[in-house]
């Protein structure tokens, strides 16, 4: 009878040992078994801990504790006498981030904005990693940008260590041209890669009145005559542009098309003229021209918003150049007549 009852016990007990095992594996829950002798008897303890605190505690442990105690570490910042903040490096590396990216948005510097948001994404690392069980989600995103930032910090260096130096008579022309203006050494070194330097005898005509114009040009060396209804109405010299009238209705010509596909109105596309030269110019045979195409440059233009504004800045204020020059001729030619009738 007692081998019986102490039998069924045994029982109970590997069933019940069997069920709570079962019930630990599938609740992530992990027991721990101790032998403690008290008064001459042992007592077995078991001790139990989920599995996320035990990878709380892994991941605690596995940082570098030097490391680790440096960054959580709390300290006292004195601002003013009556102003201190507890705080750590770890938090201190996340306000840090946010002012860093902050920064980056009001910066037109485009290595300047790569750089701060770089750092600030770098900053906001140290905190994520530095907390009591890092966040890996953000950590990893946070890597793929300071990989992106990276790149572009490399293609921006390169862009700068090409433009260093340019050749004297493209120097000159950007110094005196396009540095006024606002344009950088690298957006100048891409308008100089599209164009094409030719001379007036093997360009011919360079614009004709009515005709469609597809082509920027820049006067390098030499005169060239604007004629409008076969009168001379302006002279162009070193470092002027002529057919910008014709680029400015071409680029507002795409613009306007543009928007057009983007919204549907077929019918407005048929509307679009293409851009026509407002007058004839020709060239001394010994002229120098530089040449723009009207599609590159616009694509140009369209890629590079830096170079977008400058450029037509540019454009507006060799523009208005031209307009002063010939109103101070006219006002010239008509104080001159006045003398003479005045004799």
């Amino acid at each position: 009878m007692i081998f019986r009852v102490a039998s069924c016990a045994n029982m109970r007990c590997c069933r019940f040992g069997s069920a709570s095992n079962k019930l630990m594996r599938t609740s992530n829950i992990h027991a721990t078994q101790k032998v403690v002798c008290y008064r001459g008897k042992s007592i077995t303890t078991t001790t139990t801990t989920s599995s996320s605190s035990a990878k709380a505690s892994a991941n605690a442990t596995s940082k570098p504790a030097m490391f680790y105690e440096i960054m959580t570490k709390r300290r006292k910042l004195i601002l003013t006498d009556k102003f201190q903040i507890d705080i750590s490096y770890s938090e201190l590396a996340g306000h840090s981030s946010f002012l860093l990216l902050a920064k980056s948005y009001l910066e037109h510097d485009p290595l300047v904005l790569r750089s701060l948001a770089m750092t600030g994404f770098g900053c906001m690392s140290l905190f994520q990693y530095y907390r009591p069980k890092p966040l890996w989600l953000p950590l990893r995103w946070n890597a793929v940008f300071i990989t992106i930032n990276l790149g572009m910090i490399a293609i921006l260096l390169d862009e700068r260590f090409q433009s260093r130096e340019f050749p004297e008579e493209e120097e000159e022309l950007y110094q005196s041209l396009f540095f006024p203006s606002g344009i950088s050494r690298p957006d100048f070194l891409h308008l100089m890669e599209i164009c094409r330097k030719r001379r007036a005898d093997e360009c011919g005509c360079l614009a004709k009145q009515g005709a469609p114009q597809t082509k920027l040009c820049l006067v390098l060396d030499g005169k060239a005559k604007v004629y409008r209804d076969g009168q001379v109405i302006a002279v162009l010299r070193k470092n002027q542009f002529f057919g910008e009238m014709s680029f400015i209705n071409f680029r507002e010509a795409h613009l306007a098309r543009a928007l057009a596909e983007r919204v549907g109105r077929d019918d407005e596309l048929k509307e679009i003229k293409k851009a026509n030269a407002t007058a004839d110019i020709t060239a001394d045979d010994d002229a120098e021209i530089m040449i723009w195409d009207f599609d590159e440059l616009n694509d140009l233009l369209t890629e590079r918003r830096t170079l977008r504004n400058t450029f037509i800045a540019c454009i507006a204020s060799d523009l208005v150049k031209k307009l002063v020059e010939k109103e101070a001729e006219r006002s010239a030619s008509a104080s001159t007549d006045n003398e003479e009738g005045s004799t």
